[in-house]
């Protein structure tokens, strides 16, 4: 909870300012020029079966698949999505230029099950779809065990500035981040 209205106000700018940048990244990449997009996985010991299935694939951002594969399939799911441009091209195996072109394979049902938060139940983890930024994610969400009671509570354990994510559950426990936030 904010102290002083002028925490509260840059909070609330902070908000504003990502939705913008956000929505000024989708608006400028004008689909004419940039039709469509590559997920990029970060191929490391965290890296989910789902998101190492579907990192590389190519879609064409006016698609269904491009909805639904564009933004985070998961809780604090690090992947990021590049824009391949109109003229772009990439070399065959005989050595001569091809335009890109997708090559989106919808992964198997028991990967989005297991990993697939936002496939699989898209409305009740809706609150928490929010992409990573190039420097990383917002906050990581967790589900804990409350020592005391043997509950299991959720946690948002916060990498940025605190601010509100509106659907979230009143008793979400936030954590701040350990080194405040300029």
């Amino acid at each position: 909870m904010p102290e002083t209205i002028t925490e509260h106000l840059r909070m609330t700018a902070t908000v504003t300012v990502r939705a913008l940048d956000a929505q000024a990244r989708e608006e400028s990449a004008d689909l004419a020029l940039w039709p469509l997009a590559q997920r990029i996985a970060i191929l490391d010991e965290r890296v989910c079966e789902l998101c190492e299935y579907l990192d590389g694939m190519i879609m064409r951002r006016d698609s269904p698949d491009f909805a639904q594969y564009g933004k985070p399939v998961h809780i604090n799911d690090r992947c990021r999505i590049a824009y391949i441009g109109a003229d772009e091209v990439e070399i065959d195996e005989h050595g001569r230029p091809v335009p890109m072109t997708p090559d989106f394979v919808a992964p198997p049902l028991e990967l989005i099950r297991k990993h697939g938060h936002f496939i699989a139940d898209p409305d009740r983890y809706a609150p928490l779809r929010i992409p990573a930024q190039p420097e990383g994610r917002d906050f990581v969400f967790k589900r804990v065990r409350d020592p005391r009671s043997g509950d299991l509570v959720s946690v948002i354990d916060w990498r940025t500035r605190m601010y509100e994510i509106p659907g979230l559950f009143p008793e979400t426990i936030h954590i701040p981040a350990l080194v405040p936030v300029e």
